[in-house]
């Protein structure tokens, strides 16, 4: 790969880096906010909700300094399966605090993970034929 290719690869996980943590702000306020309007009623998936979009931050910076491990497609299922696992956090959180249950908010979770894991497994797989002889 040429410098150029490289340097804008790095470029690009530093915005995603500052996307996550913009996120992780945003979370952090609206769980603030919606635990203020709960009547008492708290959740730890919604006290804890920035903390997905915040793993997503150090995954961009991690693996944006590792420059044999970048590709576009992984990156991209691995951030789907963050946001998957924030709205998933949102959603148990809002139904905890409303006193009901759901079957489905496990797959939120299920899915998330998946995601994340065939990411890496995808970008790991990926480095290792771009190395291999």
């Amino acid at each position: 790969m040429s410098a150029f290719v490289i340097k804008a690869i790095k470029t690009n996980y530093g915005r995603q880096t500052r996307a996550f943590l913009i996120a992780s702000a945003v979370a952090l306020v609206f769980s603030i906010i919606y635990n203020q309007n709960s009547h008492g009623v708290y959740s730890s998936f919604m006290t804890l909700l920035c903390l997905w979009p915040l793993a997503g931050a150090a995954y961009s910076f991690v693996w944006g300094k590792i420059s044999g491990f970048q590709n576009k497609f992984s990156n991209n299922l691995v951030c789907a399966g963050f946001a998957t696992l924030t709205m998933g956090s949102m959603l148990r959180g809002i139904v905890e605090i409303a006193g009901t249950t759901s079957g489905y908010i496990i797959y939120f979770f299920i899915v998330g993970m998946v995601m994340i894991i065939g990411g890496i497994v995808s970008s790991m797989l990926s480095a290792a034929q771009k190395f291999s002889c």
